[in-house]
């Protein structure tokens, strides 16, 4: 039986600037797919992203039991690491997004383009590591999602 899993290799993180979407909800393929991305160069990781529900506990006194509910979800963060890469317009985005309180639209594409996402999201960190001499220059980014991570794969990708 052949699998159907892919590898990460040839995956793509691009960045857009929201304003390309103002005036529309964030859920709105349409605009995600007509901004203008510019893709991150050089990102050797794209960490975890996606929907977390915090769990609520309710312990009546009459079974002692422990009753779990799902309460208020948070789409998250995750963080992209990259081989610095001072002529990459991409990365100097990010840098201005760094530097920016209004959120960016993200689009990943992974490997052969099989599935694409979108979110909004507000970049909260961007150290730069340079390491010893057997070392790339690297940089590691935190990407806070700022709305809901949308798919025109798998609508949705997420459910409330």
């Amino acid at each position: 039986m052949p699998m159907n899993v892919n590898t990460s290799a040839g995956s793509i993180l691009s960045l857009a600037t929201l304003p390309t979407l103002t005036g529309v909800e964030s859920e709105d393929l349409t605009a995600y797919a007509a901004a203008s991305w510019l893709e991150i160069a050089e990102i050797t990781n794209i960490g975890d992203f996606g929907r977390e529900y915090n769990v609520t506990t309710f312990n009546p006194l009459g079974d002692r039991k422990t009753y779990k509910l799902k309460g208020s979800y948070d789409d998250g963060s995750f963080t992209i690491e990259m081989g610095r890469n001072v002529d990459s317009e991409g990365q100097q985005m990010l840098k201005e997004a760094l530097n920016s309180d209004n959120a960016y639209a993200v689009r990943v594409v992974t490997q052969g383009e099989r599935e694409t996402f979108y979110m909004p999201v507000k970049v909260t960190s961007a150290p730069i590591s340079i390491g010893g001499v057997d070392d790339v220059t690297s940089s590691t980014a935190n990407l806070e999602v700022d709305g809901d991570v949308i798919s025109p794969d798998a609508t949705p990708v997420v459910t409330p």
